[in-house]
């Protein structure tokens, strides 16, 4: 084939940074992993997974929604596999793929199983989720998933309960900055994790400027609550123009998307000290429409 160049720009100032004006050291890089992959003509361009529990608590409630994008060839199909911590098949089903279509949501409804083991902060249990996209002989095309927890968090009365149970939070700000800069290892942050346990801290605020994927993965793993943060830090005057709501809306959706799958984050927040305003009020009102299953 023919060489490609891949040429990264990166600019320290925009005119978005009026929505990051916030306390925290100005340094210019890139503080994300860039890379390249390769899917099939059609692919799993998303997907959401609804792991809730029922009335008495003691049952789950899984759904799934996929989206498949791309170049539709001949009949395909869309599989997932639910295992337990054994590796041991607890729920599966498959279904066909439409032809002709480039862009299609397809859903799986919720079933429930019986004897779940929910997760918590004090118990974090997880099951896997495999997801595969098979072409008409029914081979692999594309393989993702994530980790699942199954668990109900609602407010009531002003008393947070999960898995119906009420929780006394104790929990801590969290920003992305150590002697290794804006970077963190994967060391690091399970330090960080060690630190709270040992102290019983059960929950973080995050940061509004967005954490790494490693640190959601590490809090489904051993327990701790998150209250993820849209990227957005402006001032009083901002939250009331609607000439910024695009880019309140693009925020707070992009929050979403980010971390909808991951079972330690129990609630959402619209911002660090970025006031009251007509666009909070519209992107609260997407959210809740959104997501059903956490506080705002």
């Amino acid at each position: 084939g023919e060489n490609n160049v891949l040429a990264v720009e990166v600019y320290r100032w925009s005119s978005s940074s009026a929505l990051e004006n916030a306390g925290t050291w100005q340094m210019s890089g890139i503080e994300r992993d860039v890379y390249l992959y390769s899917t099939p003509l059609q692919y799993i361009a998303d997907y959401e997974v609804t792991a809730d529990l029922d009335e008495e608590y003691k049952k789950g409630e899984f759904a799934l929604r996929t989206q498949i994008r791309g170049v539709p060839g001949k009949s395909a199909f869309i599989r997932y596999i639910l295992k337990d911590s054994f590796n041991n098949e607890v729920l599966s089903e498959i279904r066909p793929v439409a032809e002709g279509k480039e862009n299609q949501w397809i859903d799986f409804p919720m079933r429930k199983i019986t004897d779940v083991l929910p997760w918590s902060s004090e118990k974090p249990y997880l099951y896997t989720l495999d997801l595969e996209l098979l072409d008409s002989d029914r081979y692999i095309m594309e393989y993702t998933g994530c980790k699942v927890g199954f668990r109900n968090v609602r407010l009531k009365e002003g008393v947070l309960l999960v898995n119906g149970v009420p929780v006394r939070i104790k929990g801590v700000a969290r920003r992305e900055h150590s002697w290794e800069g804006r970077v963190l290892s994967e060391e690091v942050m399970l330090e960080d994790i060690r630190l709270m346990k040992r102290n019983n801290i059960n929950a973080v605020l995050n940061s509004y400027c967005p954490a790494s994927p490693v640190w959601y993965e590490l809090c489904d793993r051993y327990g701790i609550y998150i209250v993820d943060r849209a990227y957005i830090a402006g001032k009083d005057d901002i939250v009331s123009d609607t000439a910024w709501r695009p880019a309140y809306l693009d925020r707070v959706q992009r929050m979403y998307q980010r971390s909808k799958n991951y079972p330690s984050v129990v609630g959402w927040s619209l911002g660090s000290g970025a006031g009251n305003g007509i666009n909070a009020e519209k992107s609260y009102d997407w959210l809740k429409a959104k997501d059903t299953t956490r506080f705002i």
